[in-house]
């Protein structure tokens, strides 16, 4: 069988053709030629331009599309790397990020770029062929996921096309999740993340669909030129707000309507002002939230309570609110079977408290109550756990605090400590289910605004922060004082003598 060569073919007289005279040279001419069989195929009529419109895509003659997928590195500098911000730790965990192309570009070739921070990724890039100028979203993601399979030296052969697929699906998903929350024009500060947990044996792996900072980044500390921020960002909000761990001050917040905040000012710089504001309309308008726990069978409630400006000008406590957690119940399921797990549940939970302490199931109730504590655990209707949120605190001790100071509301702003109102101390409102009846008697005696902060458990010789240890109570058979003689030494006389408090004398 013999292939037709171009210099075989002779056309016919009909078209513009000149026949070889005698000085031109032709390959393989000889005298025994005879016309090949393309001849009679070349001699029929040429198609019209509008028959090419019924050629088939997966002919030859379709036009084949280039582009390219390689790595690009990124690297942040700050270190505060928890919470969703875990996707710039490159040391226990690694970040591939999928750019994803949507516009047609100016040329006929584009890049396709995993953005990771993984420094030991080739970048030398991969070509690709594609039949389509702009190829979909799913086509790029495998092409991008052949990439990252192909270089990557964790995950055997014989388990890469399960995975493949499975990594394939959420990047998918993960690109409506983002254009729905992107593209909503509500006011909330609800956010959506860029990223999915992947994890192989001890290998952990962040992938996310690529959104880059919109914020502006300065070249230098002397250079006043500025350019975008590249840095693929852990999560996006409504109305295409998003922000990368560098620019997370920068972001723009706005106040929910259902919180009713009464506070003038409602634009805050940061989430540590919104918070605050939150927390201080949830404490002004004295709201209790119910919360009940299906997996445990049990209900209990919450509210926010406000330290006084004692704490601060003559104890030096820095917590500005707490959180109280009362009115402790059990709600379990009506399925006898499900009420079984709850209760299983809830006692491995509480078993796992007491342990902590070292608590045999013969100690005593206040023991008990003081090891709940510890861990902000109810397990009685009668306990009573007051919260101190450290993350909320003045910023100087022994000195009234001034409103100018802060960016978000304060409880009792530039009031003096000596004329503090007994009704606002009383603010967190100490259910009386938690207080007997010689506790009571007690009390009544008592000025108002040392209550809230009268201990529920014993204190013993050695004052208030310099208790004895279990183990030396025990051994030594100590007894704590009594309840009026505690009180008389800790609050009659609140003032300081020689630079020391009397709470150190006790």
């Amino acid at each position: 069988m013999s292939f037709p060569r171009a210099d075989d073919f002779t056309p016919l007289l009909e078209y513009d053709y000149t026949l070889p005279g005698s000085n031109d040279f032709i390959f393989n001419n000889h005298s025994d030629h005879f016309p090949p069989v393309t001849e009679d195929i070349l001699s029929e009529k040429l198609p019209s331009p509008d028959d090419f419109d019924n050629i088939s895509p997966f002919s030859s003659s379709t036009r084949k599309y280039f582009f390219s997928t390689k790595y690009e590195k990124f690297h942040v500098t700050p270190h505060h790397r928890a919470g969703y911000n875990k996707i710039y730790n490159f040391r226990r965990s690694k970040s591939f990020f999928f750019e994803i192309v949507d516009q047609i570009s100016d040329t006929n070739q584009f890049d396709l770029k995993i953005h990771t921070n993984d420094y030991h990724m080739s970048t030398i890039p991969i070509r690709h062929i594609s039949t389509s100028r702009l190829p979909n979203f799913k086509f790029q993601i495998s092409k991008q996921l052949t990439h990252f399979f192909s270089t990557q030296r964790v995950i055997p052969r014989r388990l890469q096309s399960k995975f493949f697929v499975l990594i394939r699906k959420k990047l998918l998903e993960r690109i409506n999740f983002i254009r729905s929350r992107a593209q909503n024009d509500n006011t909330s500060n609800h956010m959506t993340k860029t990223f999915f947990n992947f994890s192989y044996k001890k290998y952990r792996y962040y992938f996310g669909i690529y959104i880059p900072c919109n914020h502006a980044n300065t070249k230098g500390p002397f250079i006043t030129q500025t350019h975008p921020c590249t840095t693929p960002v852990p999560f996006t909000m409504s109305k295409h707000r998003r922000a990368c761990i560098m620019h997370h001050k920068k972001l723009a917040l706005y106040c929910s309507p259902n919180d009713n905040i009464s506070f003038k000012d409602c634009s805050y710089n940061n989430y540590k002002d919104l918070h605050a504001g939150h927390i201080y309309d949830r404490w002004i308008s004295k709201r209790i939230t119910n919360f009940h726990s299906q997996r445990l069978g049990i209900s209990f409630n919450t509210k926010y309570h406000a330290y006084g400006i004692n704490n601060v000008v003559r104890k030096g406590s820095s917590p500005i609110y707490g959180k109280i957690y009362y009115n402790f119940q059990y709600r379990n399921s009506a399925s006898s079977k499900t009420e079984k797990r709850q209760q299983k549940r809830f006692e491995s939970q509480k078993k796992r408290v007491f342990n902590s302490s070292n608590l045999t199931q013969n100690a005593t109730r206040e023991d008990k109550f003081l090891a709940a504590r510890r861990k902000n655990f109810l397990f009685h209707p009668e306990q009573h756990i007051c919260k101190k949120l450290n993350h909320l605190s003045y910023k100087k001790k022994f000195t009234i605090p001034l409103q100018s100071y802060y960016s978000f509301p304060l409880p009792f702003p530039g009031q003096d400590f000596s004329i503090v109102p007994d009704a606002i101390v009383m603010e967190q409102e100490i259910p009386s289910s938690s207080i007997s009846t010689t506790t009571l008697e007690v009390l009544n005696n008592v000025p108002s605004h040392f209550i809230p902060i009268i201990p529920d458990y014993p204190i013993y010789a050695g004052g208030y922060l310099n208790q004895p240890t279990k183990s030396k109570i025990k051994k030594k058979n100590l007894q704590p004082l009594m309840f009026p003689f505690q009180l008389s030494i800790i609050f009659d006389d609140d003032t300081p003598e020689n630079g020391k408090s009397c709470r150190n004398k006790i």
